[in-house]
């Protein structure tokens, strides 16, 4: 499924775990040394500087070296351009899996990465030169529906974020102009369609991130979760609908009108927000909670911009004041844990996990190394959820 070693992906979860554990005082260094060496982690990851330098240099190299020989060889035919660029993205693709995967053992060291957008770019550009060469026009929403399965293999393969972004992205532009090309119907239904939609796909990957096999994908599916609620929080938003009515439908809302179904738009703006922050709480879900209070901050702005009339300066402070209240009270009244919620930084490591059992098999299977602060083991919350990254 996934093209890096499953069991270094682990191993490095368990020992980025475990250095949080040490910085929280729960082990000790040795401890800390002693689960690195049970764990070893056979990948090449540099820091994010050398990173970035090395994806634009080996992006340089490889632009400049197929942009050489295609100079030598002259192409004027679509046709063996696009041939020429389907086997120059196949080749990318061996050497990425073969030699600077298998052999080489980079993860996200920007060799890797560029590598994988490049050899993409190439069988995309590849099969959009190869359709123009024998004359198949497309509508737009097409090329976005040849290019997805592309971008979901590379996920699966890569578990690449920015090509989890641009997945999402690209599905829902294809469900926007495949609905607008249904004429006035799916341009009437596009709110609701984008909401059963963005609550399936919310559904699918809360699915998968709770089960442990789905790690490796844990940051594409968050993605895909966060993205999701945006997605359907926007879908009922009363702003969002009346602008899209006015662009695509043509409406003219005259002082005192309003859009078809305005009171259930108006409902949606209210109650999507507050059911978010309800189950954020509820659930220990940071993702939930983090939206909600966004949207709750948005939903004020749409109010003010259709009925209240307030300057945009006067909004922005009372909603940063109200928002900066709010987070200051729960600062404060969470300094000591209540009902599984806490202002601390505690850890994010929830016992049922794998990498749970392994800190703990580790400890176990050295019997000359003690707890540092057994009163602190088990002394607070985390935020819980599937893929929730943060701690209350």
């Amino acid at each position: 499924m996934i093209a890096y070693d499953r069991t270094s992906l682990d191993n490095l979860k368990i020992t980025q775990h475990a250095e949080k554990w040490r910085q929280s005082n729960l082990i000790s260094g040795k401890q800390e040394k002693d689960i690195r060496d049970n764990h070893p982690v056979d990948f090449d990851t540099p820091n994010f500087f050398v990173r970035v330098i090395l994806f634009v240099a080996t992006y340089l190299a490889i632009s400049s070296s197929l942009g050489f020989i295609g100079f030598l060889l002259d192409i004027r035919s679509e046709a063996v351009g696009a041939m020429l660029c389907l086997v120059a993205g196949l080749l990318l693709y061996v050497a990425l899996e073969k030699i600077i995967i298998a052999q080489k053992k980079y993860y996200h060291a920007g060799v890797d990465d560029a590598l994988l957008y490049v050899a993409l770019g190439f069988v995309l550009f590849g099969l959009f030169l190869f359709l123009e060469a024998l004359e198949i026009k497309l509508e737009p929403a097409y090329y976005i529906l040849l290019a997805l399965p592309f971008l979901i293999f590379a996920i699966i393969r890569f578990a690449d974020k920015l090509l989890t972004l641009a997945a999402i992205y690209g599905f829902f532009s294809y469900l926007f102009f495949r609905l607008i090309s249904l004429g006035q119907v799916g341009k009437s239904i596009l709110p609701f369609v984008v909401m059963v939609v963005s609550f399936l796909l919310f559904l699918f990957s809360n699915k998968l991130l709770k089960s442990p096999r789905n790690e490796p994908w844990e940051s594409p599916l968050t993605i895909l979760k966060t993205l999701s609620l945006v997605a359907f929080y926007l879908g009922g938003n009363y702003m969002v609908v009346r602008e899209m009515s006015e662009m695509l439908l043509g409406m003219k809302i005259i002082p005192g009108a309003d859009i078809p179904l305005a009171s259930v738009f108006y409902g949606f703006t209210v109650v999507i927000p507050t059911l978010y922050v309800f189950l954020g709480i509820k659930k220990r879900d940071i993702i939930f909670l983090r939206i909600g209070l966004l949207a709750s901050a948005f939903s004020i702005f749409t109010f003010r911009f259709y009925f209240f009339d307030f300057s945009y300066e006067l909004t922005l402070t009372l909603t940063g004041a109200i928002l900066f209240a709010v987070g200051l009270f729960a600062l404060q009244f969470l300094k000591k844990p209540k009902r599984g919620f806490t202002a601390k930084n505690l850890l994010n490591l929830s016992p049922d996990s794998p990498q749970f059992e392994a800190l703990l098999m580790a400890d176990l299977s050295n019997p000359d190394v003690e707890i540092t602060d057994e009163k602190n083991l088990f002394g607070g919350g985390r935020s819980g959820g599937a893929g929730a990254e943060g701690q209350y």
